[in-house]
């Protein structure tokens, strides 16, 4: 039954079950490539959204009436 979900991609799947699977094929390795920052394309492409936005600075009022 906990194939059957993982090959399903049922949600109430523990993590630690997809990584053993991975363990028992041989990819292992593969596990590093999940969490690598550089191979984020959404997060990279939001990253750079945010860096072009403008950033505006309050203005100074006078206070002196």
């Amino acid at each position: 039954m906990t194939i059957r979900a993982v090959e399903k991609g049922d949600a109430r799947t523990a993590l630690g079950i997809y990584l053993h699977v991975l363990w028992v094929m041989g990819l292992s390795r593969e596990i590093e490539l999940i969490a690598d920052p550089g191979l984020d394309r959404e997060g990279l492409s939001l990253t750079l959204d945010a860096e072009r936005k403008r950033v505006y600075l309050p203005r100074k009022t006078k206070d002196d009436f």
